[in-house]
């Protein structure tokens, strides 16, 4: 998120994609009401969209967090 505030960019949805180790794979994704920059409003959120995504008693192979849907604000006059 530090790069994105950086960038001067705002996002909206966070993906998730997981790899079990049998190498099947699941995804799932979560859309800000708003577009943002702060970690603070997608915190909160991460706990339930793993749950959502992982819904095998199988172990995780691996992880990928995406950052996508990113808005420039224009500028104010």
């Amino acid at each position: 998120m530090a790069q994105v505030r950086a960038g001067g960019a705002e996002i909206r949805r966070l993906t998730l994609d997981l790899r079990y180790a049998d190498r099947d794979e699941a995804r799932r994704s979560f859309d800000a009401p708003e577009p943002t920059a702060l970690e603070s409003e997608f915190l909160p959120m991460l706990p339930k969209l793993l749950a959502d995504t992982w819904t095998r008693r199988v172990r995780i192979r691996s992880l990928r967090l995406s950052a996508s849907r990113v808005y420039r604000p224009s500028p104010q006059l």
